[in-house]
């Protein structure tokens, strides 16, 4: 028989809190001692907000620049997904294909078969269907393989592309950051 615990006993605090750790004791509760802390806000100061110092060492952020090769990057996304939705309407009408074709064989297999008279051709009927329907299946596994390859080609394309562009950029932009920076260092010498 198990013991059931009164309602009012359950409700106690210190069966609720039984298991939970215990709060620091620098702590304020939020619910006795300070009831607006949980939603008060900061209030704006009246000052007029001072533009971030760059930090010695922390290089600028182009905003512009990042925005353009966002731009380029989803473009590039975007026709992957057009190649990927094609490449994938093609294998999907190969199998329909493929399976109307293999259906229509296997109703002219049980047409044949309904009418072999002994049990010797029904038997070499159904060989040769198996036969055929393996080959068959080989054959359409390796054009849905060369679909495959042929998608994923085509998806990786235009990202393959950004990539590139983007490291020749990155490349030409940094060299001739570096050819800045010698003439200018060259100047501060002289």
């Amino acid at each position: 028989m198990s013991r059931t615990t009164p309602q009012a006993e359950v409700f106690k605090p210190s069966v609720l809190n039984a298991g939970l750790p215990k709060e620091p004791r620098g702590m304020p509760k939020a619910s006795t001692e300070n009831p607006k802390a949980a939603t008060e806000r900061p209030r704006p100061s009246a000052e007029t907000p001072q533009a971030a110092t760059p930090v010695a060492g922390m290089p600028e952020i182009d905003y512009r620049a990042f925005a353009l090769a966002s731009g380029a990057s989803m473009h590039a996304l975007l026709q992957a997904s057009d190649a990927m939705m094609k490449g994938m309407m093609a294998v999907g009408q190969e199998m329909t294909e493929f399976a109307s074709a293999r259906i229509r064989e296997n109703v002219e297999r049980s047409e044949t078969l309904m009418q072999c008279a002994d049990p010797v051709s029904a038997f070499g009927l159904q060989c040769n269907f198996a036969q055929k329907a393996t080959q068959q299946y080989l054959e359409e596994a390796g054009r849905l393989m060369a679909l495959a390859t042929q998608l994923t080609g085509k998806c990786l394309e235009p990202i393959q592309t950004y990539t590139k562009e983007t490291l020749g950029q990155t490349v030409s932009g940094g060299a001739s950051e570096s050819a800045a920076e010698t003439d200018s260092k060259a100047r501060r010498a002289s």
